[in-house]
């Protein structure tokens, strides 16, 4: 068990560590070429590492491990408000892309496909977690 935590949170760290550098570095760039394009050309492919970083970001989530009462508590809150914010902020930088490649189809049609996988499953541990919840009540009313 404690070895699975520990894989877990060290699964959690690389997602997060992979999202920050495509959120923040397709951000980055995005800025540096609308105010000095001289040294970096503007491309769509910017947002597309913005979108496929959100992805990231929640796959990170859903491998995070969840050990305390309180974020078992506050887990429907966070998994419902990520997959609102990160769809509404994945349409955004689908929708600023202004040029479609065949390659950046490609990618896009991927990372929806898991993004989709990565609601269900974060839906699923949130259930997980809700049963727990549930669970546990019952055994503190029971006493």
């Amino acid at each position: 068990m404690k070895t699975e935590k520990k894989n877990k949170t060290t699964l959690t760290i690389i997602l997060g560590i992979i999202s920050l550098v495509l959120l923040f570095g397709g951000e980055t760039c995005h800025i540096i070429s609308d105010h000095w394009p001289n040294v970096l050309h503007e491309s769509d492919w910017y947002h597309l590492a913005v979108f496929v970083g959100w992805i990231f970001v929640l796959f990170a989530d859903y491998f995070r491990p969840v050990t305390t009462k309180r974020d078992m508590e506050n887990a429907s809150w966070n998994y419902f408000v990520i997959i609102i914010a990160m769809g509404f902020l994945c349409i955004i930088q689908v929708f600023k892309i202004q040029h479609f490649t065949a390659p950046m189809i490609a990618v896009l049609i991927i990372t929806i496909i898991l993004a989709i996988l990565g609601c269900i499953l974060n839906y699923k541990k949130w259930l997980d977690i809700k049963a727990e919840l549930e669970k546990q009540e019952n055994e503190k009313n029971l006493e």
